[in-house]
């Protein structure tokens, strides 16, 4: 009876003692699990994060403007395929200028910038009048970005879809705030042929 009540005495300090050894593991355990990033770990993990976004900016700003600048090139060729197909189909003469209000011509038809509008001219005087019929207006909304033409006279197609000896030039699409270096550009020649070019080189 003694001997027996001696092994369990033994067994329960055991167990005591296991209990005690096991919470003290799970005591262990526990603080190596919540250690986390010390303050400086965590500024080094932030300024290479810094870094590497800083060094990403300048792509991302070019890739974007590139985006721009190549869906305003397509707008400008297709109004301007637009402009010379109707002179063929009407078989006179359609005007394609600069226009800030969208219902005149700009003093300043070099400057594309805000918009352009497409009109009828039947009778030939090359002026935006009230016998010219508005095939279409164009508002600009990208100001970012700046459209030159190389003349100083609105872009005239003649009925047979040729353009008049000032009509023939390059439109010139740059960066207005001169953070990019792309540039795209839209040329005609005298048989009325508009194409997309690459080419070109932002002043």
């Amino acid at each position: 009876m003694g001997r027996s009540s001696n092994l369990e005495s033994r067994n329960h300090h055991k167990q005591r003692k296991s209990f005690f050894v096991s919470c003290g593991d799970e005591k262990m355990f526990t603080i190596k699990k919540t250690k986390g990033f010390s303050l400086i770990e965590l500024m080094i993990t932030l300024l290479i994060a810094a870094i590497i976004i800083a060094m990403g900016l300048p792509q991302l700003r070019d890739m974007s403007n590139a985006i721009r600048f190549a869906n305003l090139q397509q707008n400008l060729i297709s109004n301007l395929l637009y402009a010379r197909s109707e002179a063929v189909k009407n078989g006179s003469n359609t005007l394609a200028c600069a226009s800030i209000n969208g219902s005149s011509c700009s003093a300043n038809s070099t400057n594309w910038n805000q918009g352009w509008i497409i009109f009828t001219d039947d009778n030939n005087n090359g002026v935006f009048d009230s016998g010219a019929d508005t095939l279409r207006r164009s508002q600009i909304i990208e100001s970012i970005a700046s459209i030159t033409w190389s003349n100083t006279t609105p872009v005239v197609f003649e009925g047979d879809g040729t353009v008049n000896n000032t009509s023939s030039g390059t439109f010139l699409i740059c960066d207005s705030q001169a953070t990019s270096t792309i540039a795209r550009g839209v040329s005609m020649n005298l048989s009325g042929r508009v194409r997309s070019t690459d080419s070109v080189v932002c002043p």
